[in-house]
C-alpha cells in the first residue's frame, strides 16, 4: 500500500487541477487506487477531482474506490475492542483458552466465551485479543453473539 502515490494533472472545465489519492494498493491481479472522504467532508471540487481519478484508473486497467464512511458493523467492532485496548492481567488464563477454542475453526462470540468458566471476563479478553489482531471478526455485520470469530494465524 502506498500513501499519496502520485499527482494526477487535469484539465476541467478549462481550468487547470491537479489530485493527489490517497493510497494506491498493489495486489496480485492488479492496482487498487482509493480516496478516502469522510461523508459530508468532501467539497465541490472532491467530485470532479474523483471522477477523473476514476477514469484514469480505467484508462490505465486500476481499479478505483471512494470511501465515504465505515459500515456500521466496523464501528461497533472498533469501539468495543478499543475499550480493551490496554495491556491487561490474564492471570486466569482466558486469552490462551480463547485462542485455542478459536484454533478449531471460526465459532461463534457466545459459543468461544462459553468455553470459559466466566464468560463474562471472557468477553473482556476476546475484545482485547481482537484488538490485538490475535482473533478476528466480520466487520461487515453487526457485532453480536452470532458473529463469526476467526483466530488469525501467524505466518512464520
Amino acid at each position: 500500500m502506498l500513501s499519496q502515490p502520485f499527482t494526477l494533472r487535469f484539465t476541467a472545465a478549462g481550468r487547470r487541477m491537479e489530485h493527489v489519492p490517497d493510497f494506491a494498493v498493489l495486489l496480485d491481479d492488479g492496482v487498487l487506487v482509493a480516496d478516502v472522504r469522510p461523508g459530508g467532508r468532501g467539497k465541490r471540487t472532491d467530485v470532479v477531482q474523483f471522477a477523473a481519478t476514476a477514469r484514469a484508473a480505467r484508462a490505465t486497467g486500476w481499479s478505483y474506490v471512494m470511501v465515504a464512511g465505515w459500515h456500521p458493523g466496523a464501528v461497533d467492532v472498533l469501539e468495543a475492542s478499543g475499550r480493551c485496548r490496554r495491556p491487561m492481567q490474564d492471570p486466569l488464563g482466558f486469552q490462551d483458552r480463547l485462542l485455542a477454542a478459536a484454533s478449531a475453526g471460526p465459532t461463534r462470540l457466545s459459543a468461544l466465551v462459553a468455553t470459559t468458566e466466566v464468560p463474562a471476563m471472557a468477553r473482556t479478553h476476546l475484545f482485547h485479543l481482537i484488538w490485538r489482531r490475535r482473533l478476528a471478526v466480520d466487520l461487515s455485520h453487526p457485532l453480536t453473539d452470532a458473529s463469526w470469530i476467526h483466530l488469525i494465524r501467524v505466518r512464520s
